[in-house]
């Protein structure tokens, strides 16, 4: 999370989407082999596009829905970084999404409610 947040500031990018259809571990052998995904390894909640659901406090949920999720650049945030086990934890607790739904129905109410119940499912 953090070297992705490095790459977004020198690259001067505040905002990134994942669309959640290409949110998988991929077959794919990468050039830096300590990247690769090995299934006995690595778990759902290891995906950059799953664990910043409940980030560090680096990257903010700006909007989600079924297919996107997009997330704003932090720049100034304190680090500590989640272990798989707290991610797949924090994900369970209703209070990890309260913040989101509340800037929602701020936000864009009459949208909010389809977005929550797609994104759910």
């Amino acid at each position: 999370e953090e070297s992705f947040a490095q790459t977004m500031q020198k690259l001067h990018a505040e905002v990134v989407i994942f669309e959640y259809f290409r949110c998988f571990f991929t077959p794919y052998i990468l050039d830096d082999k300590r990247k690769n995904c090995m299934a006995n390894k690595h778990k759902r909640e290891d995906q950059l596009c799953v664990k910043l659901h409940v980030s560090s406090g680096r990257f903010r949920l700006l909007f989600a829905n079924g297919g996107y999720a997009v997330f704003q650049l932090r720049p100034e945030a304190p680090v500590s970084a989640k272990l798989p086990g707290e991610v797949a934890l924090e994900l369970s607790k209703p209070g990890t999404w309260t913040g989101y739904m509340e800037e929602c129905l701020k936000r864009a109410p009459e949208h909010c409610a389809g977005s929550m119940a797609e994104w759910a499912v």
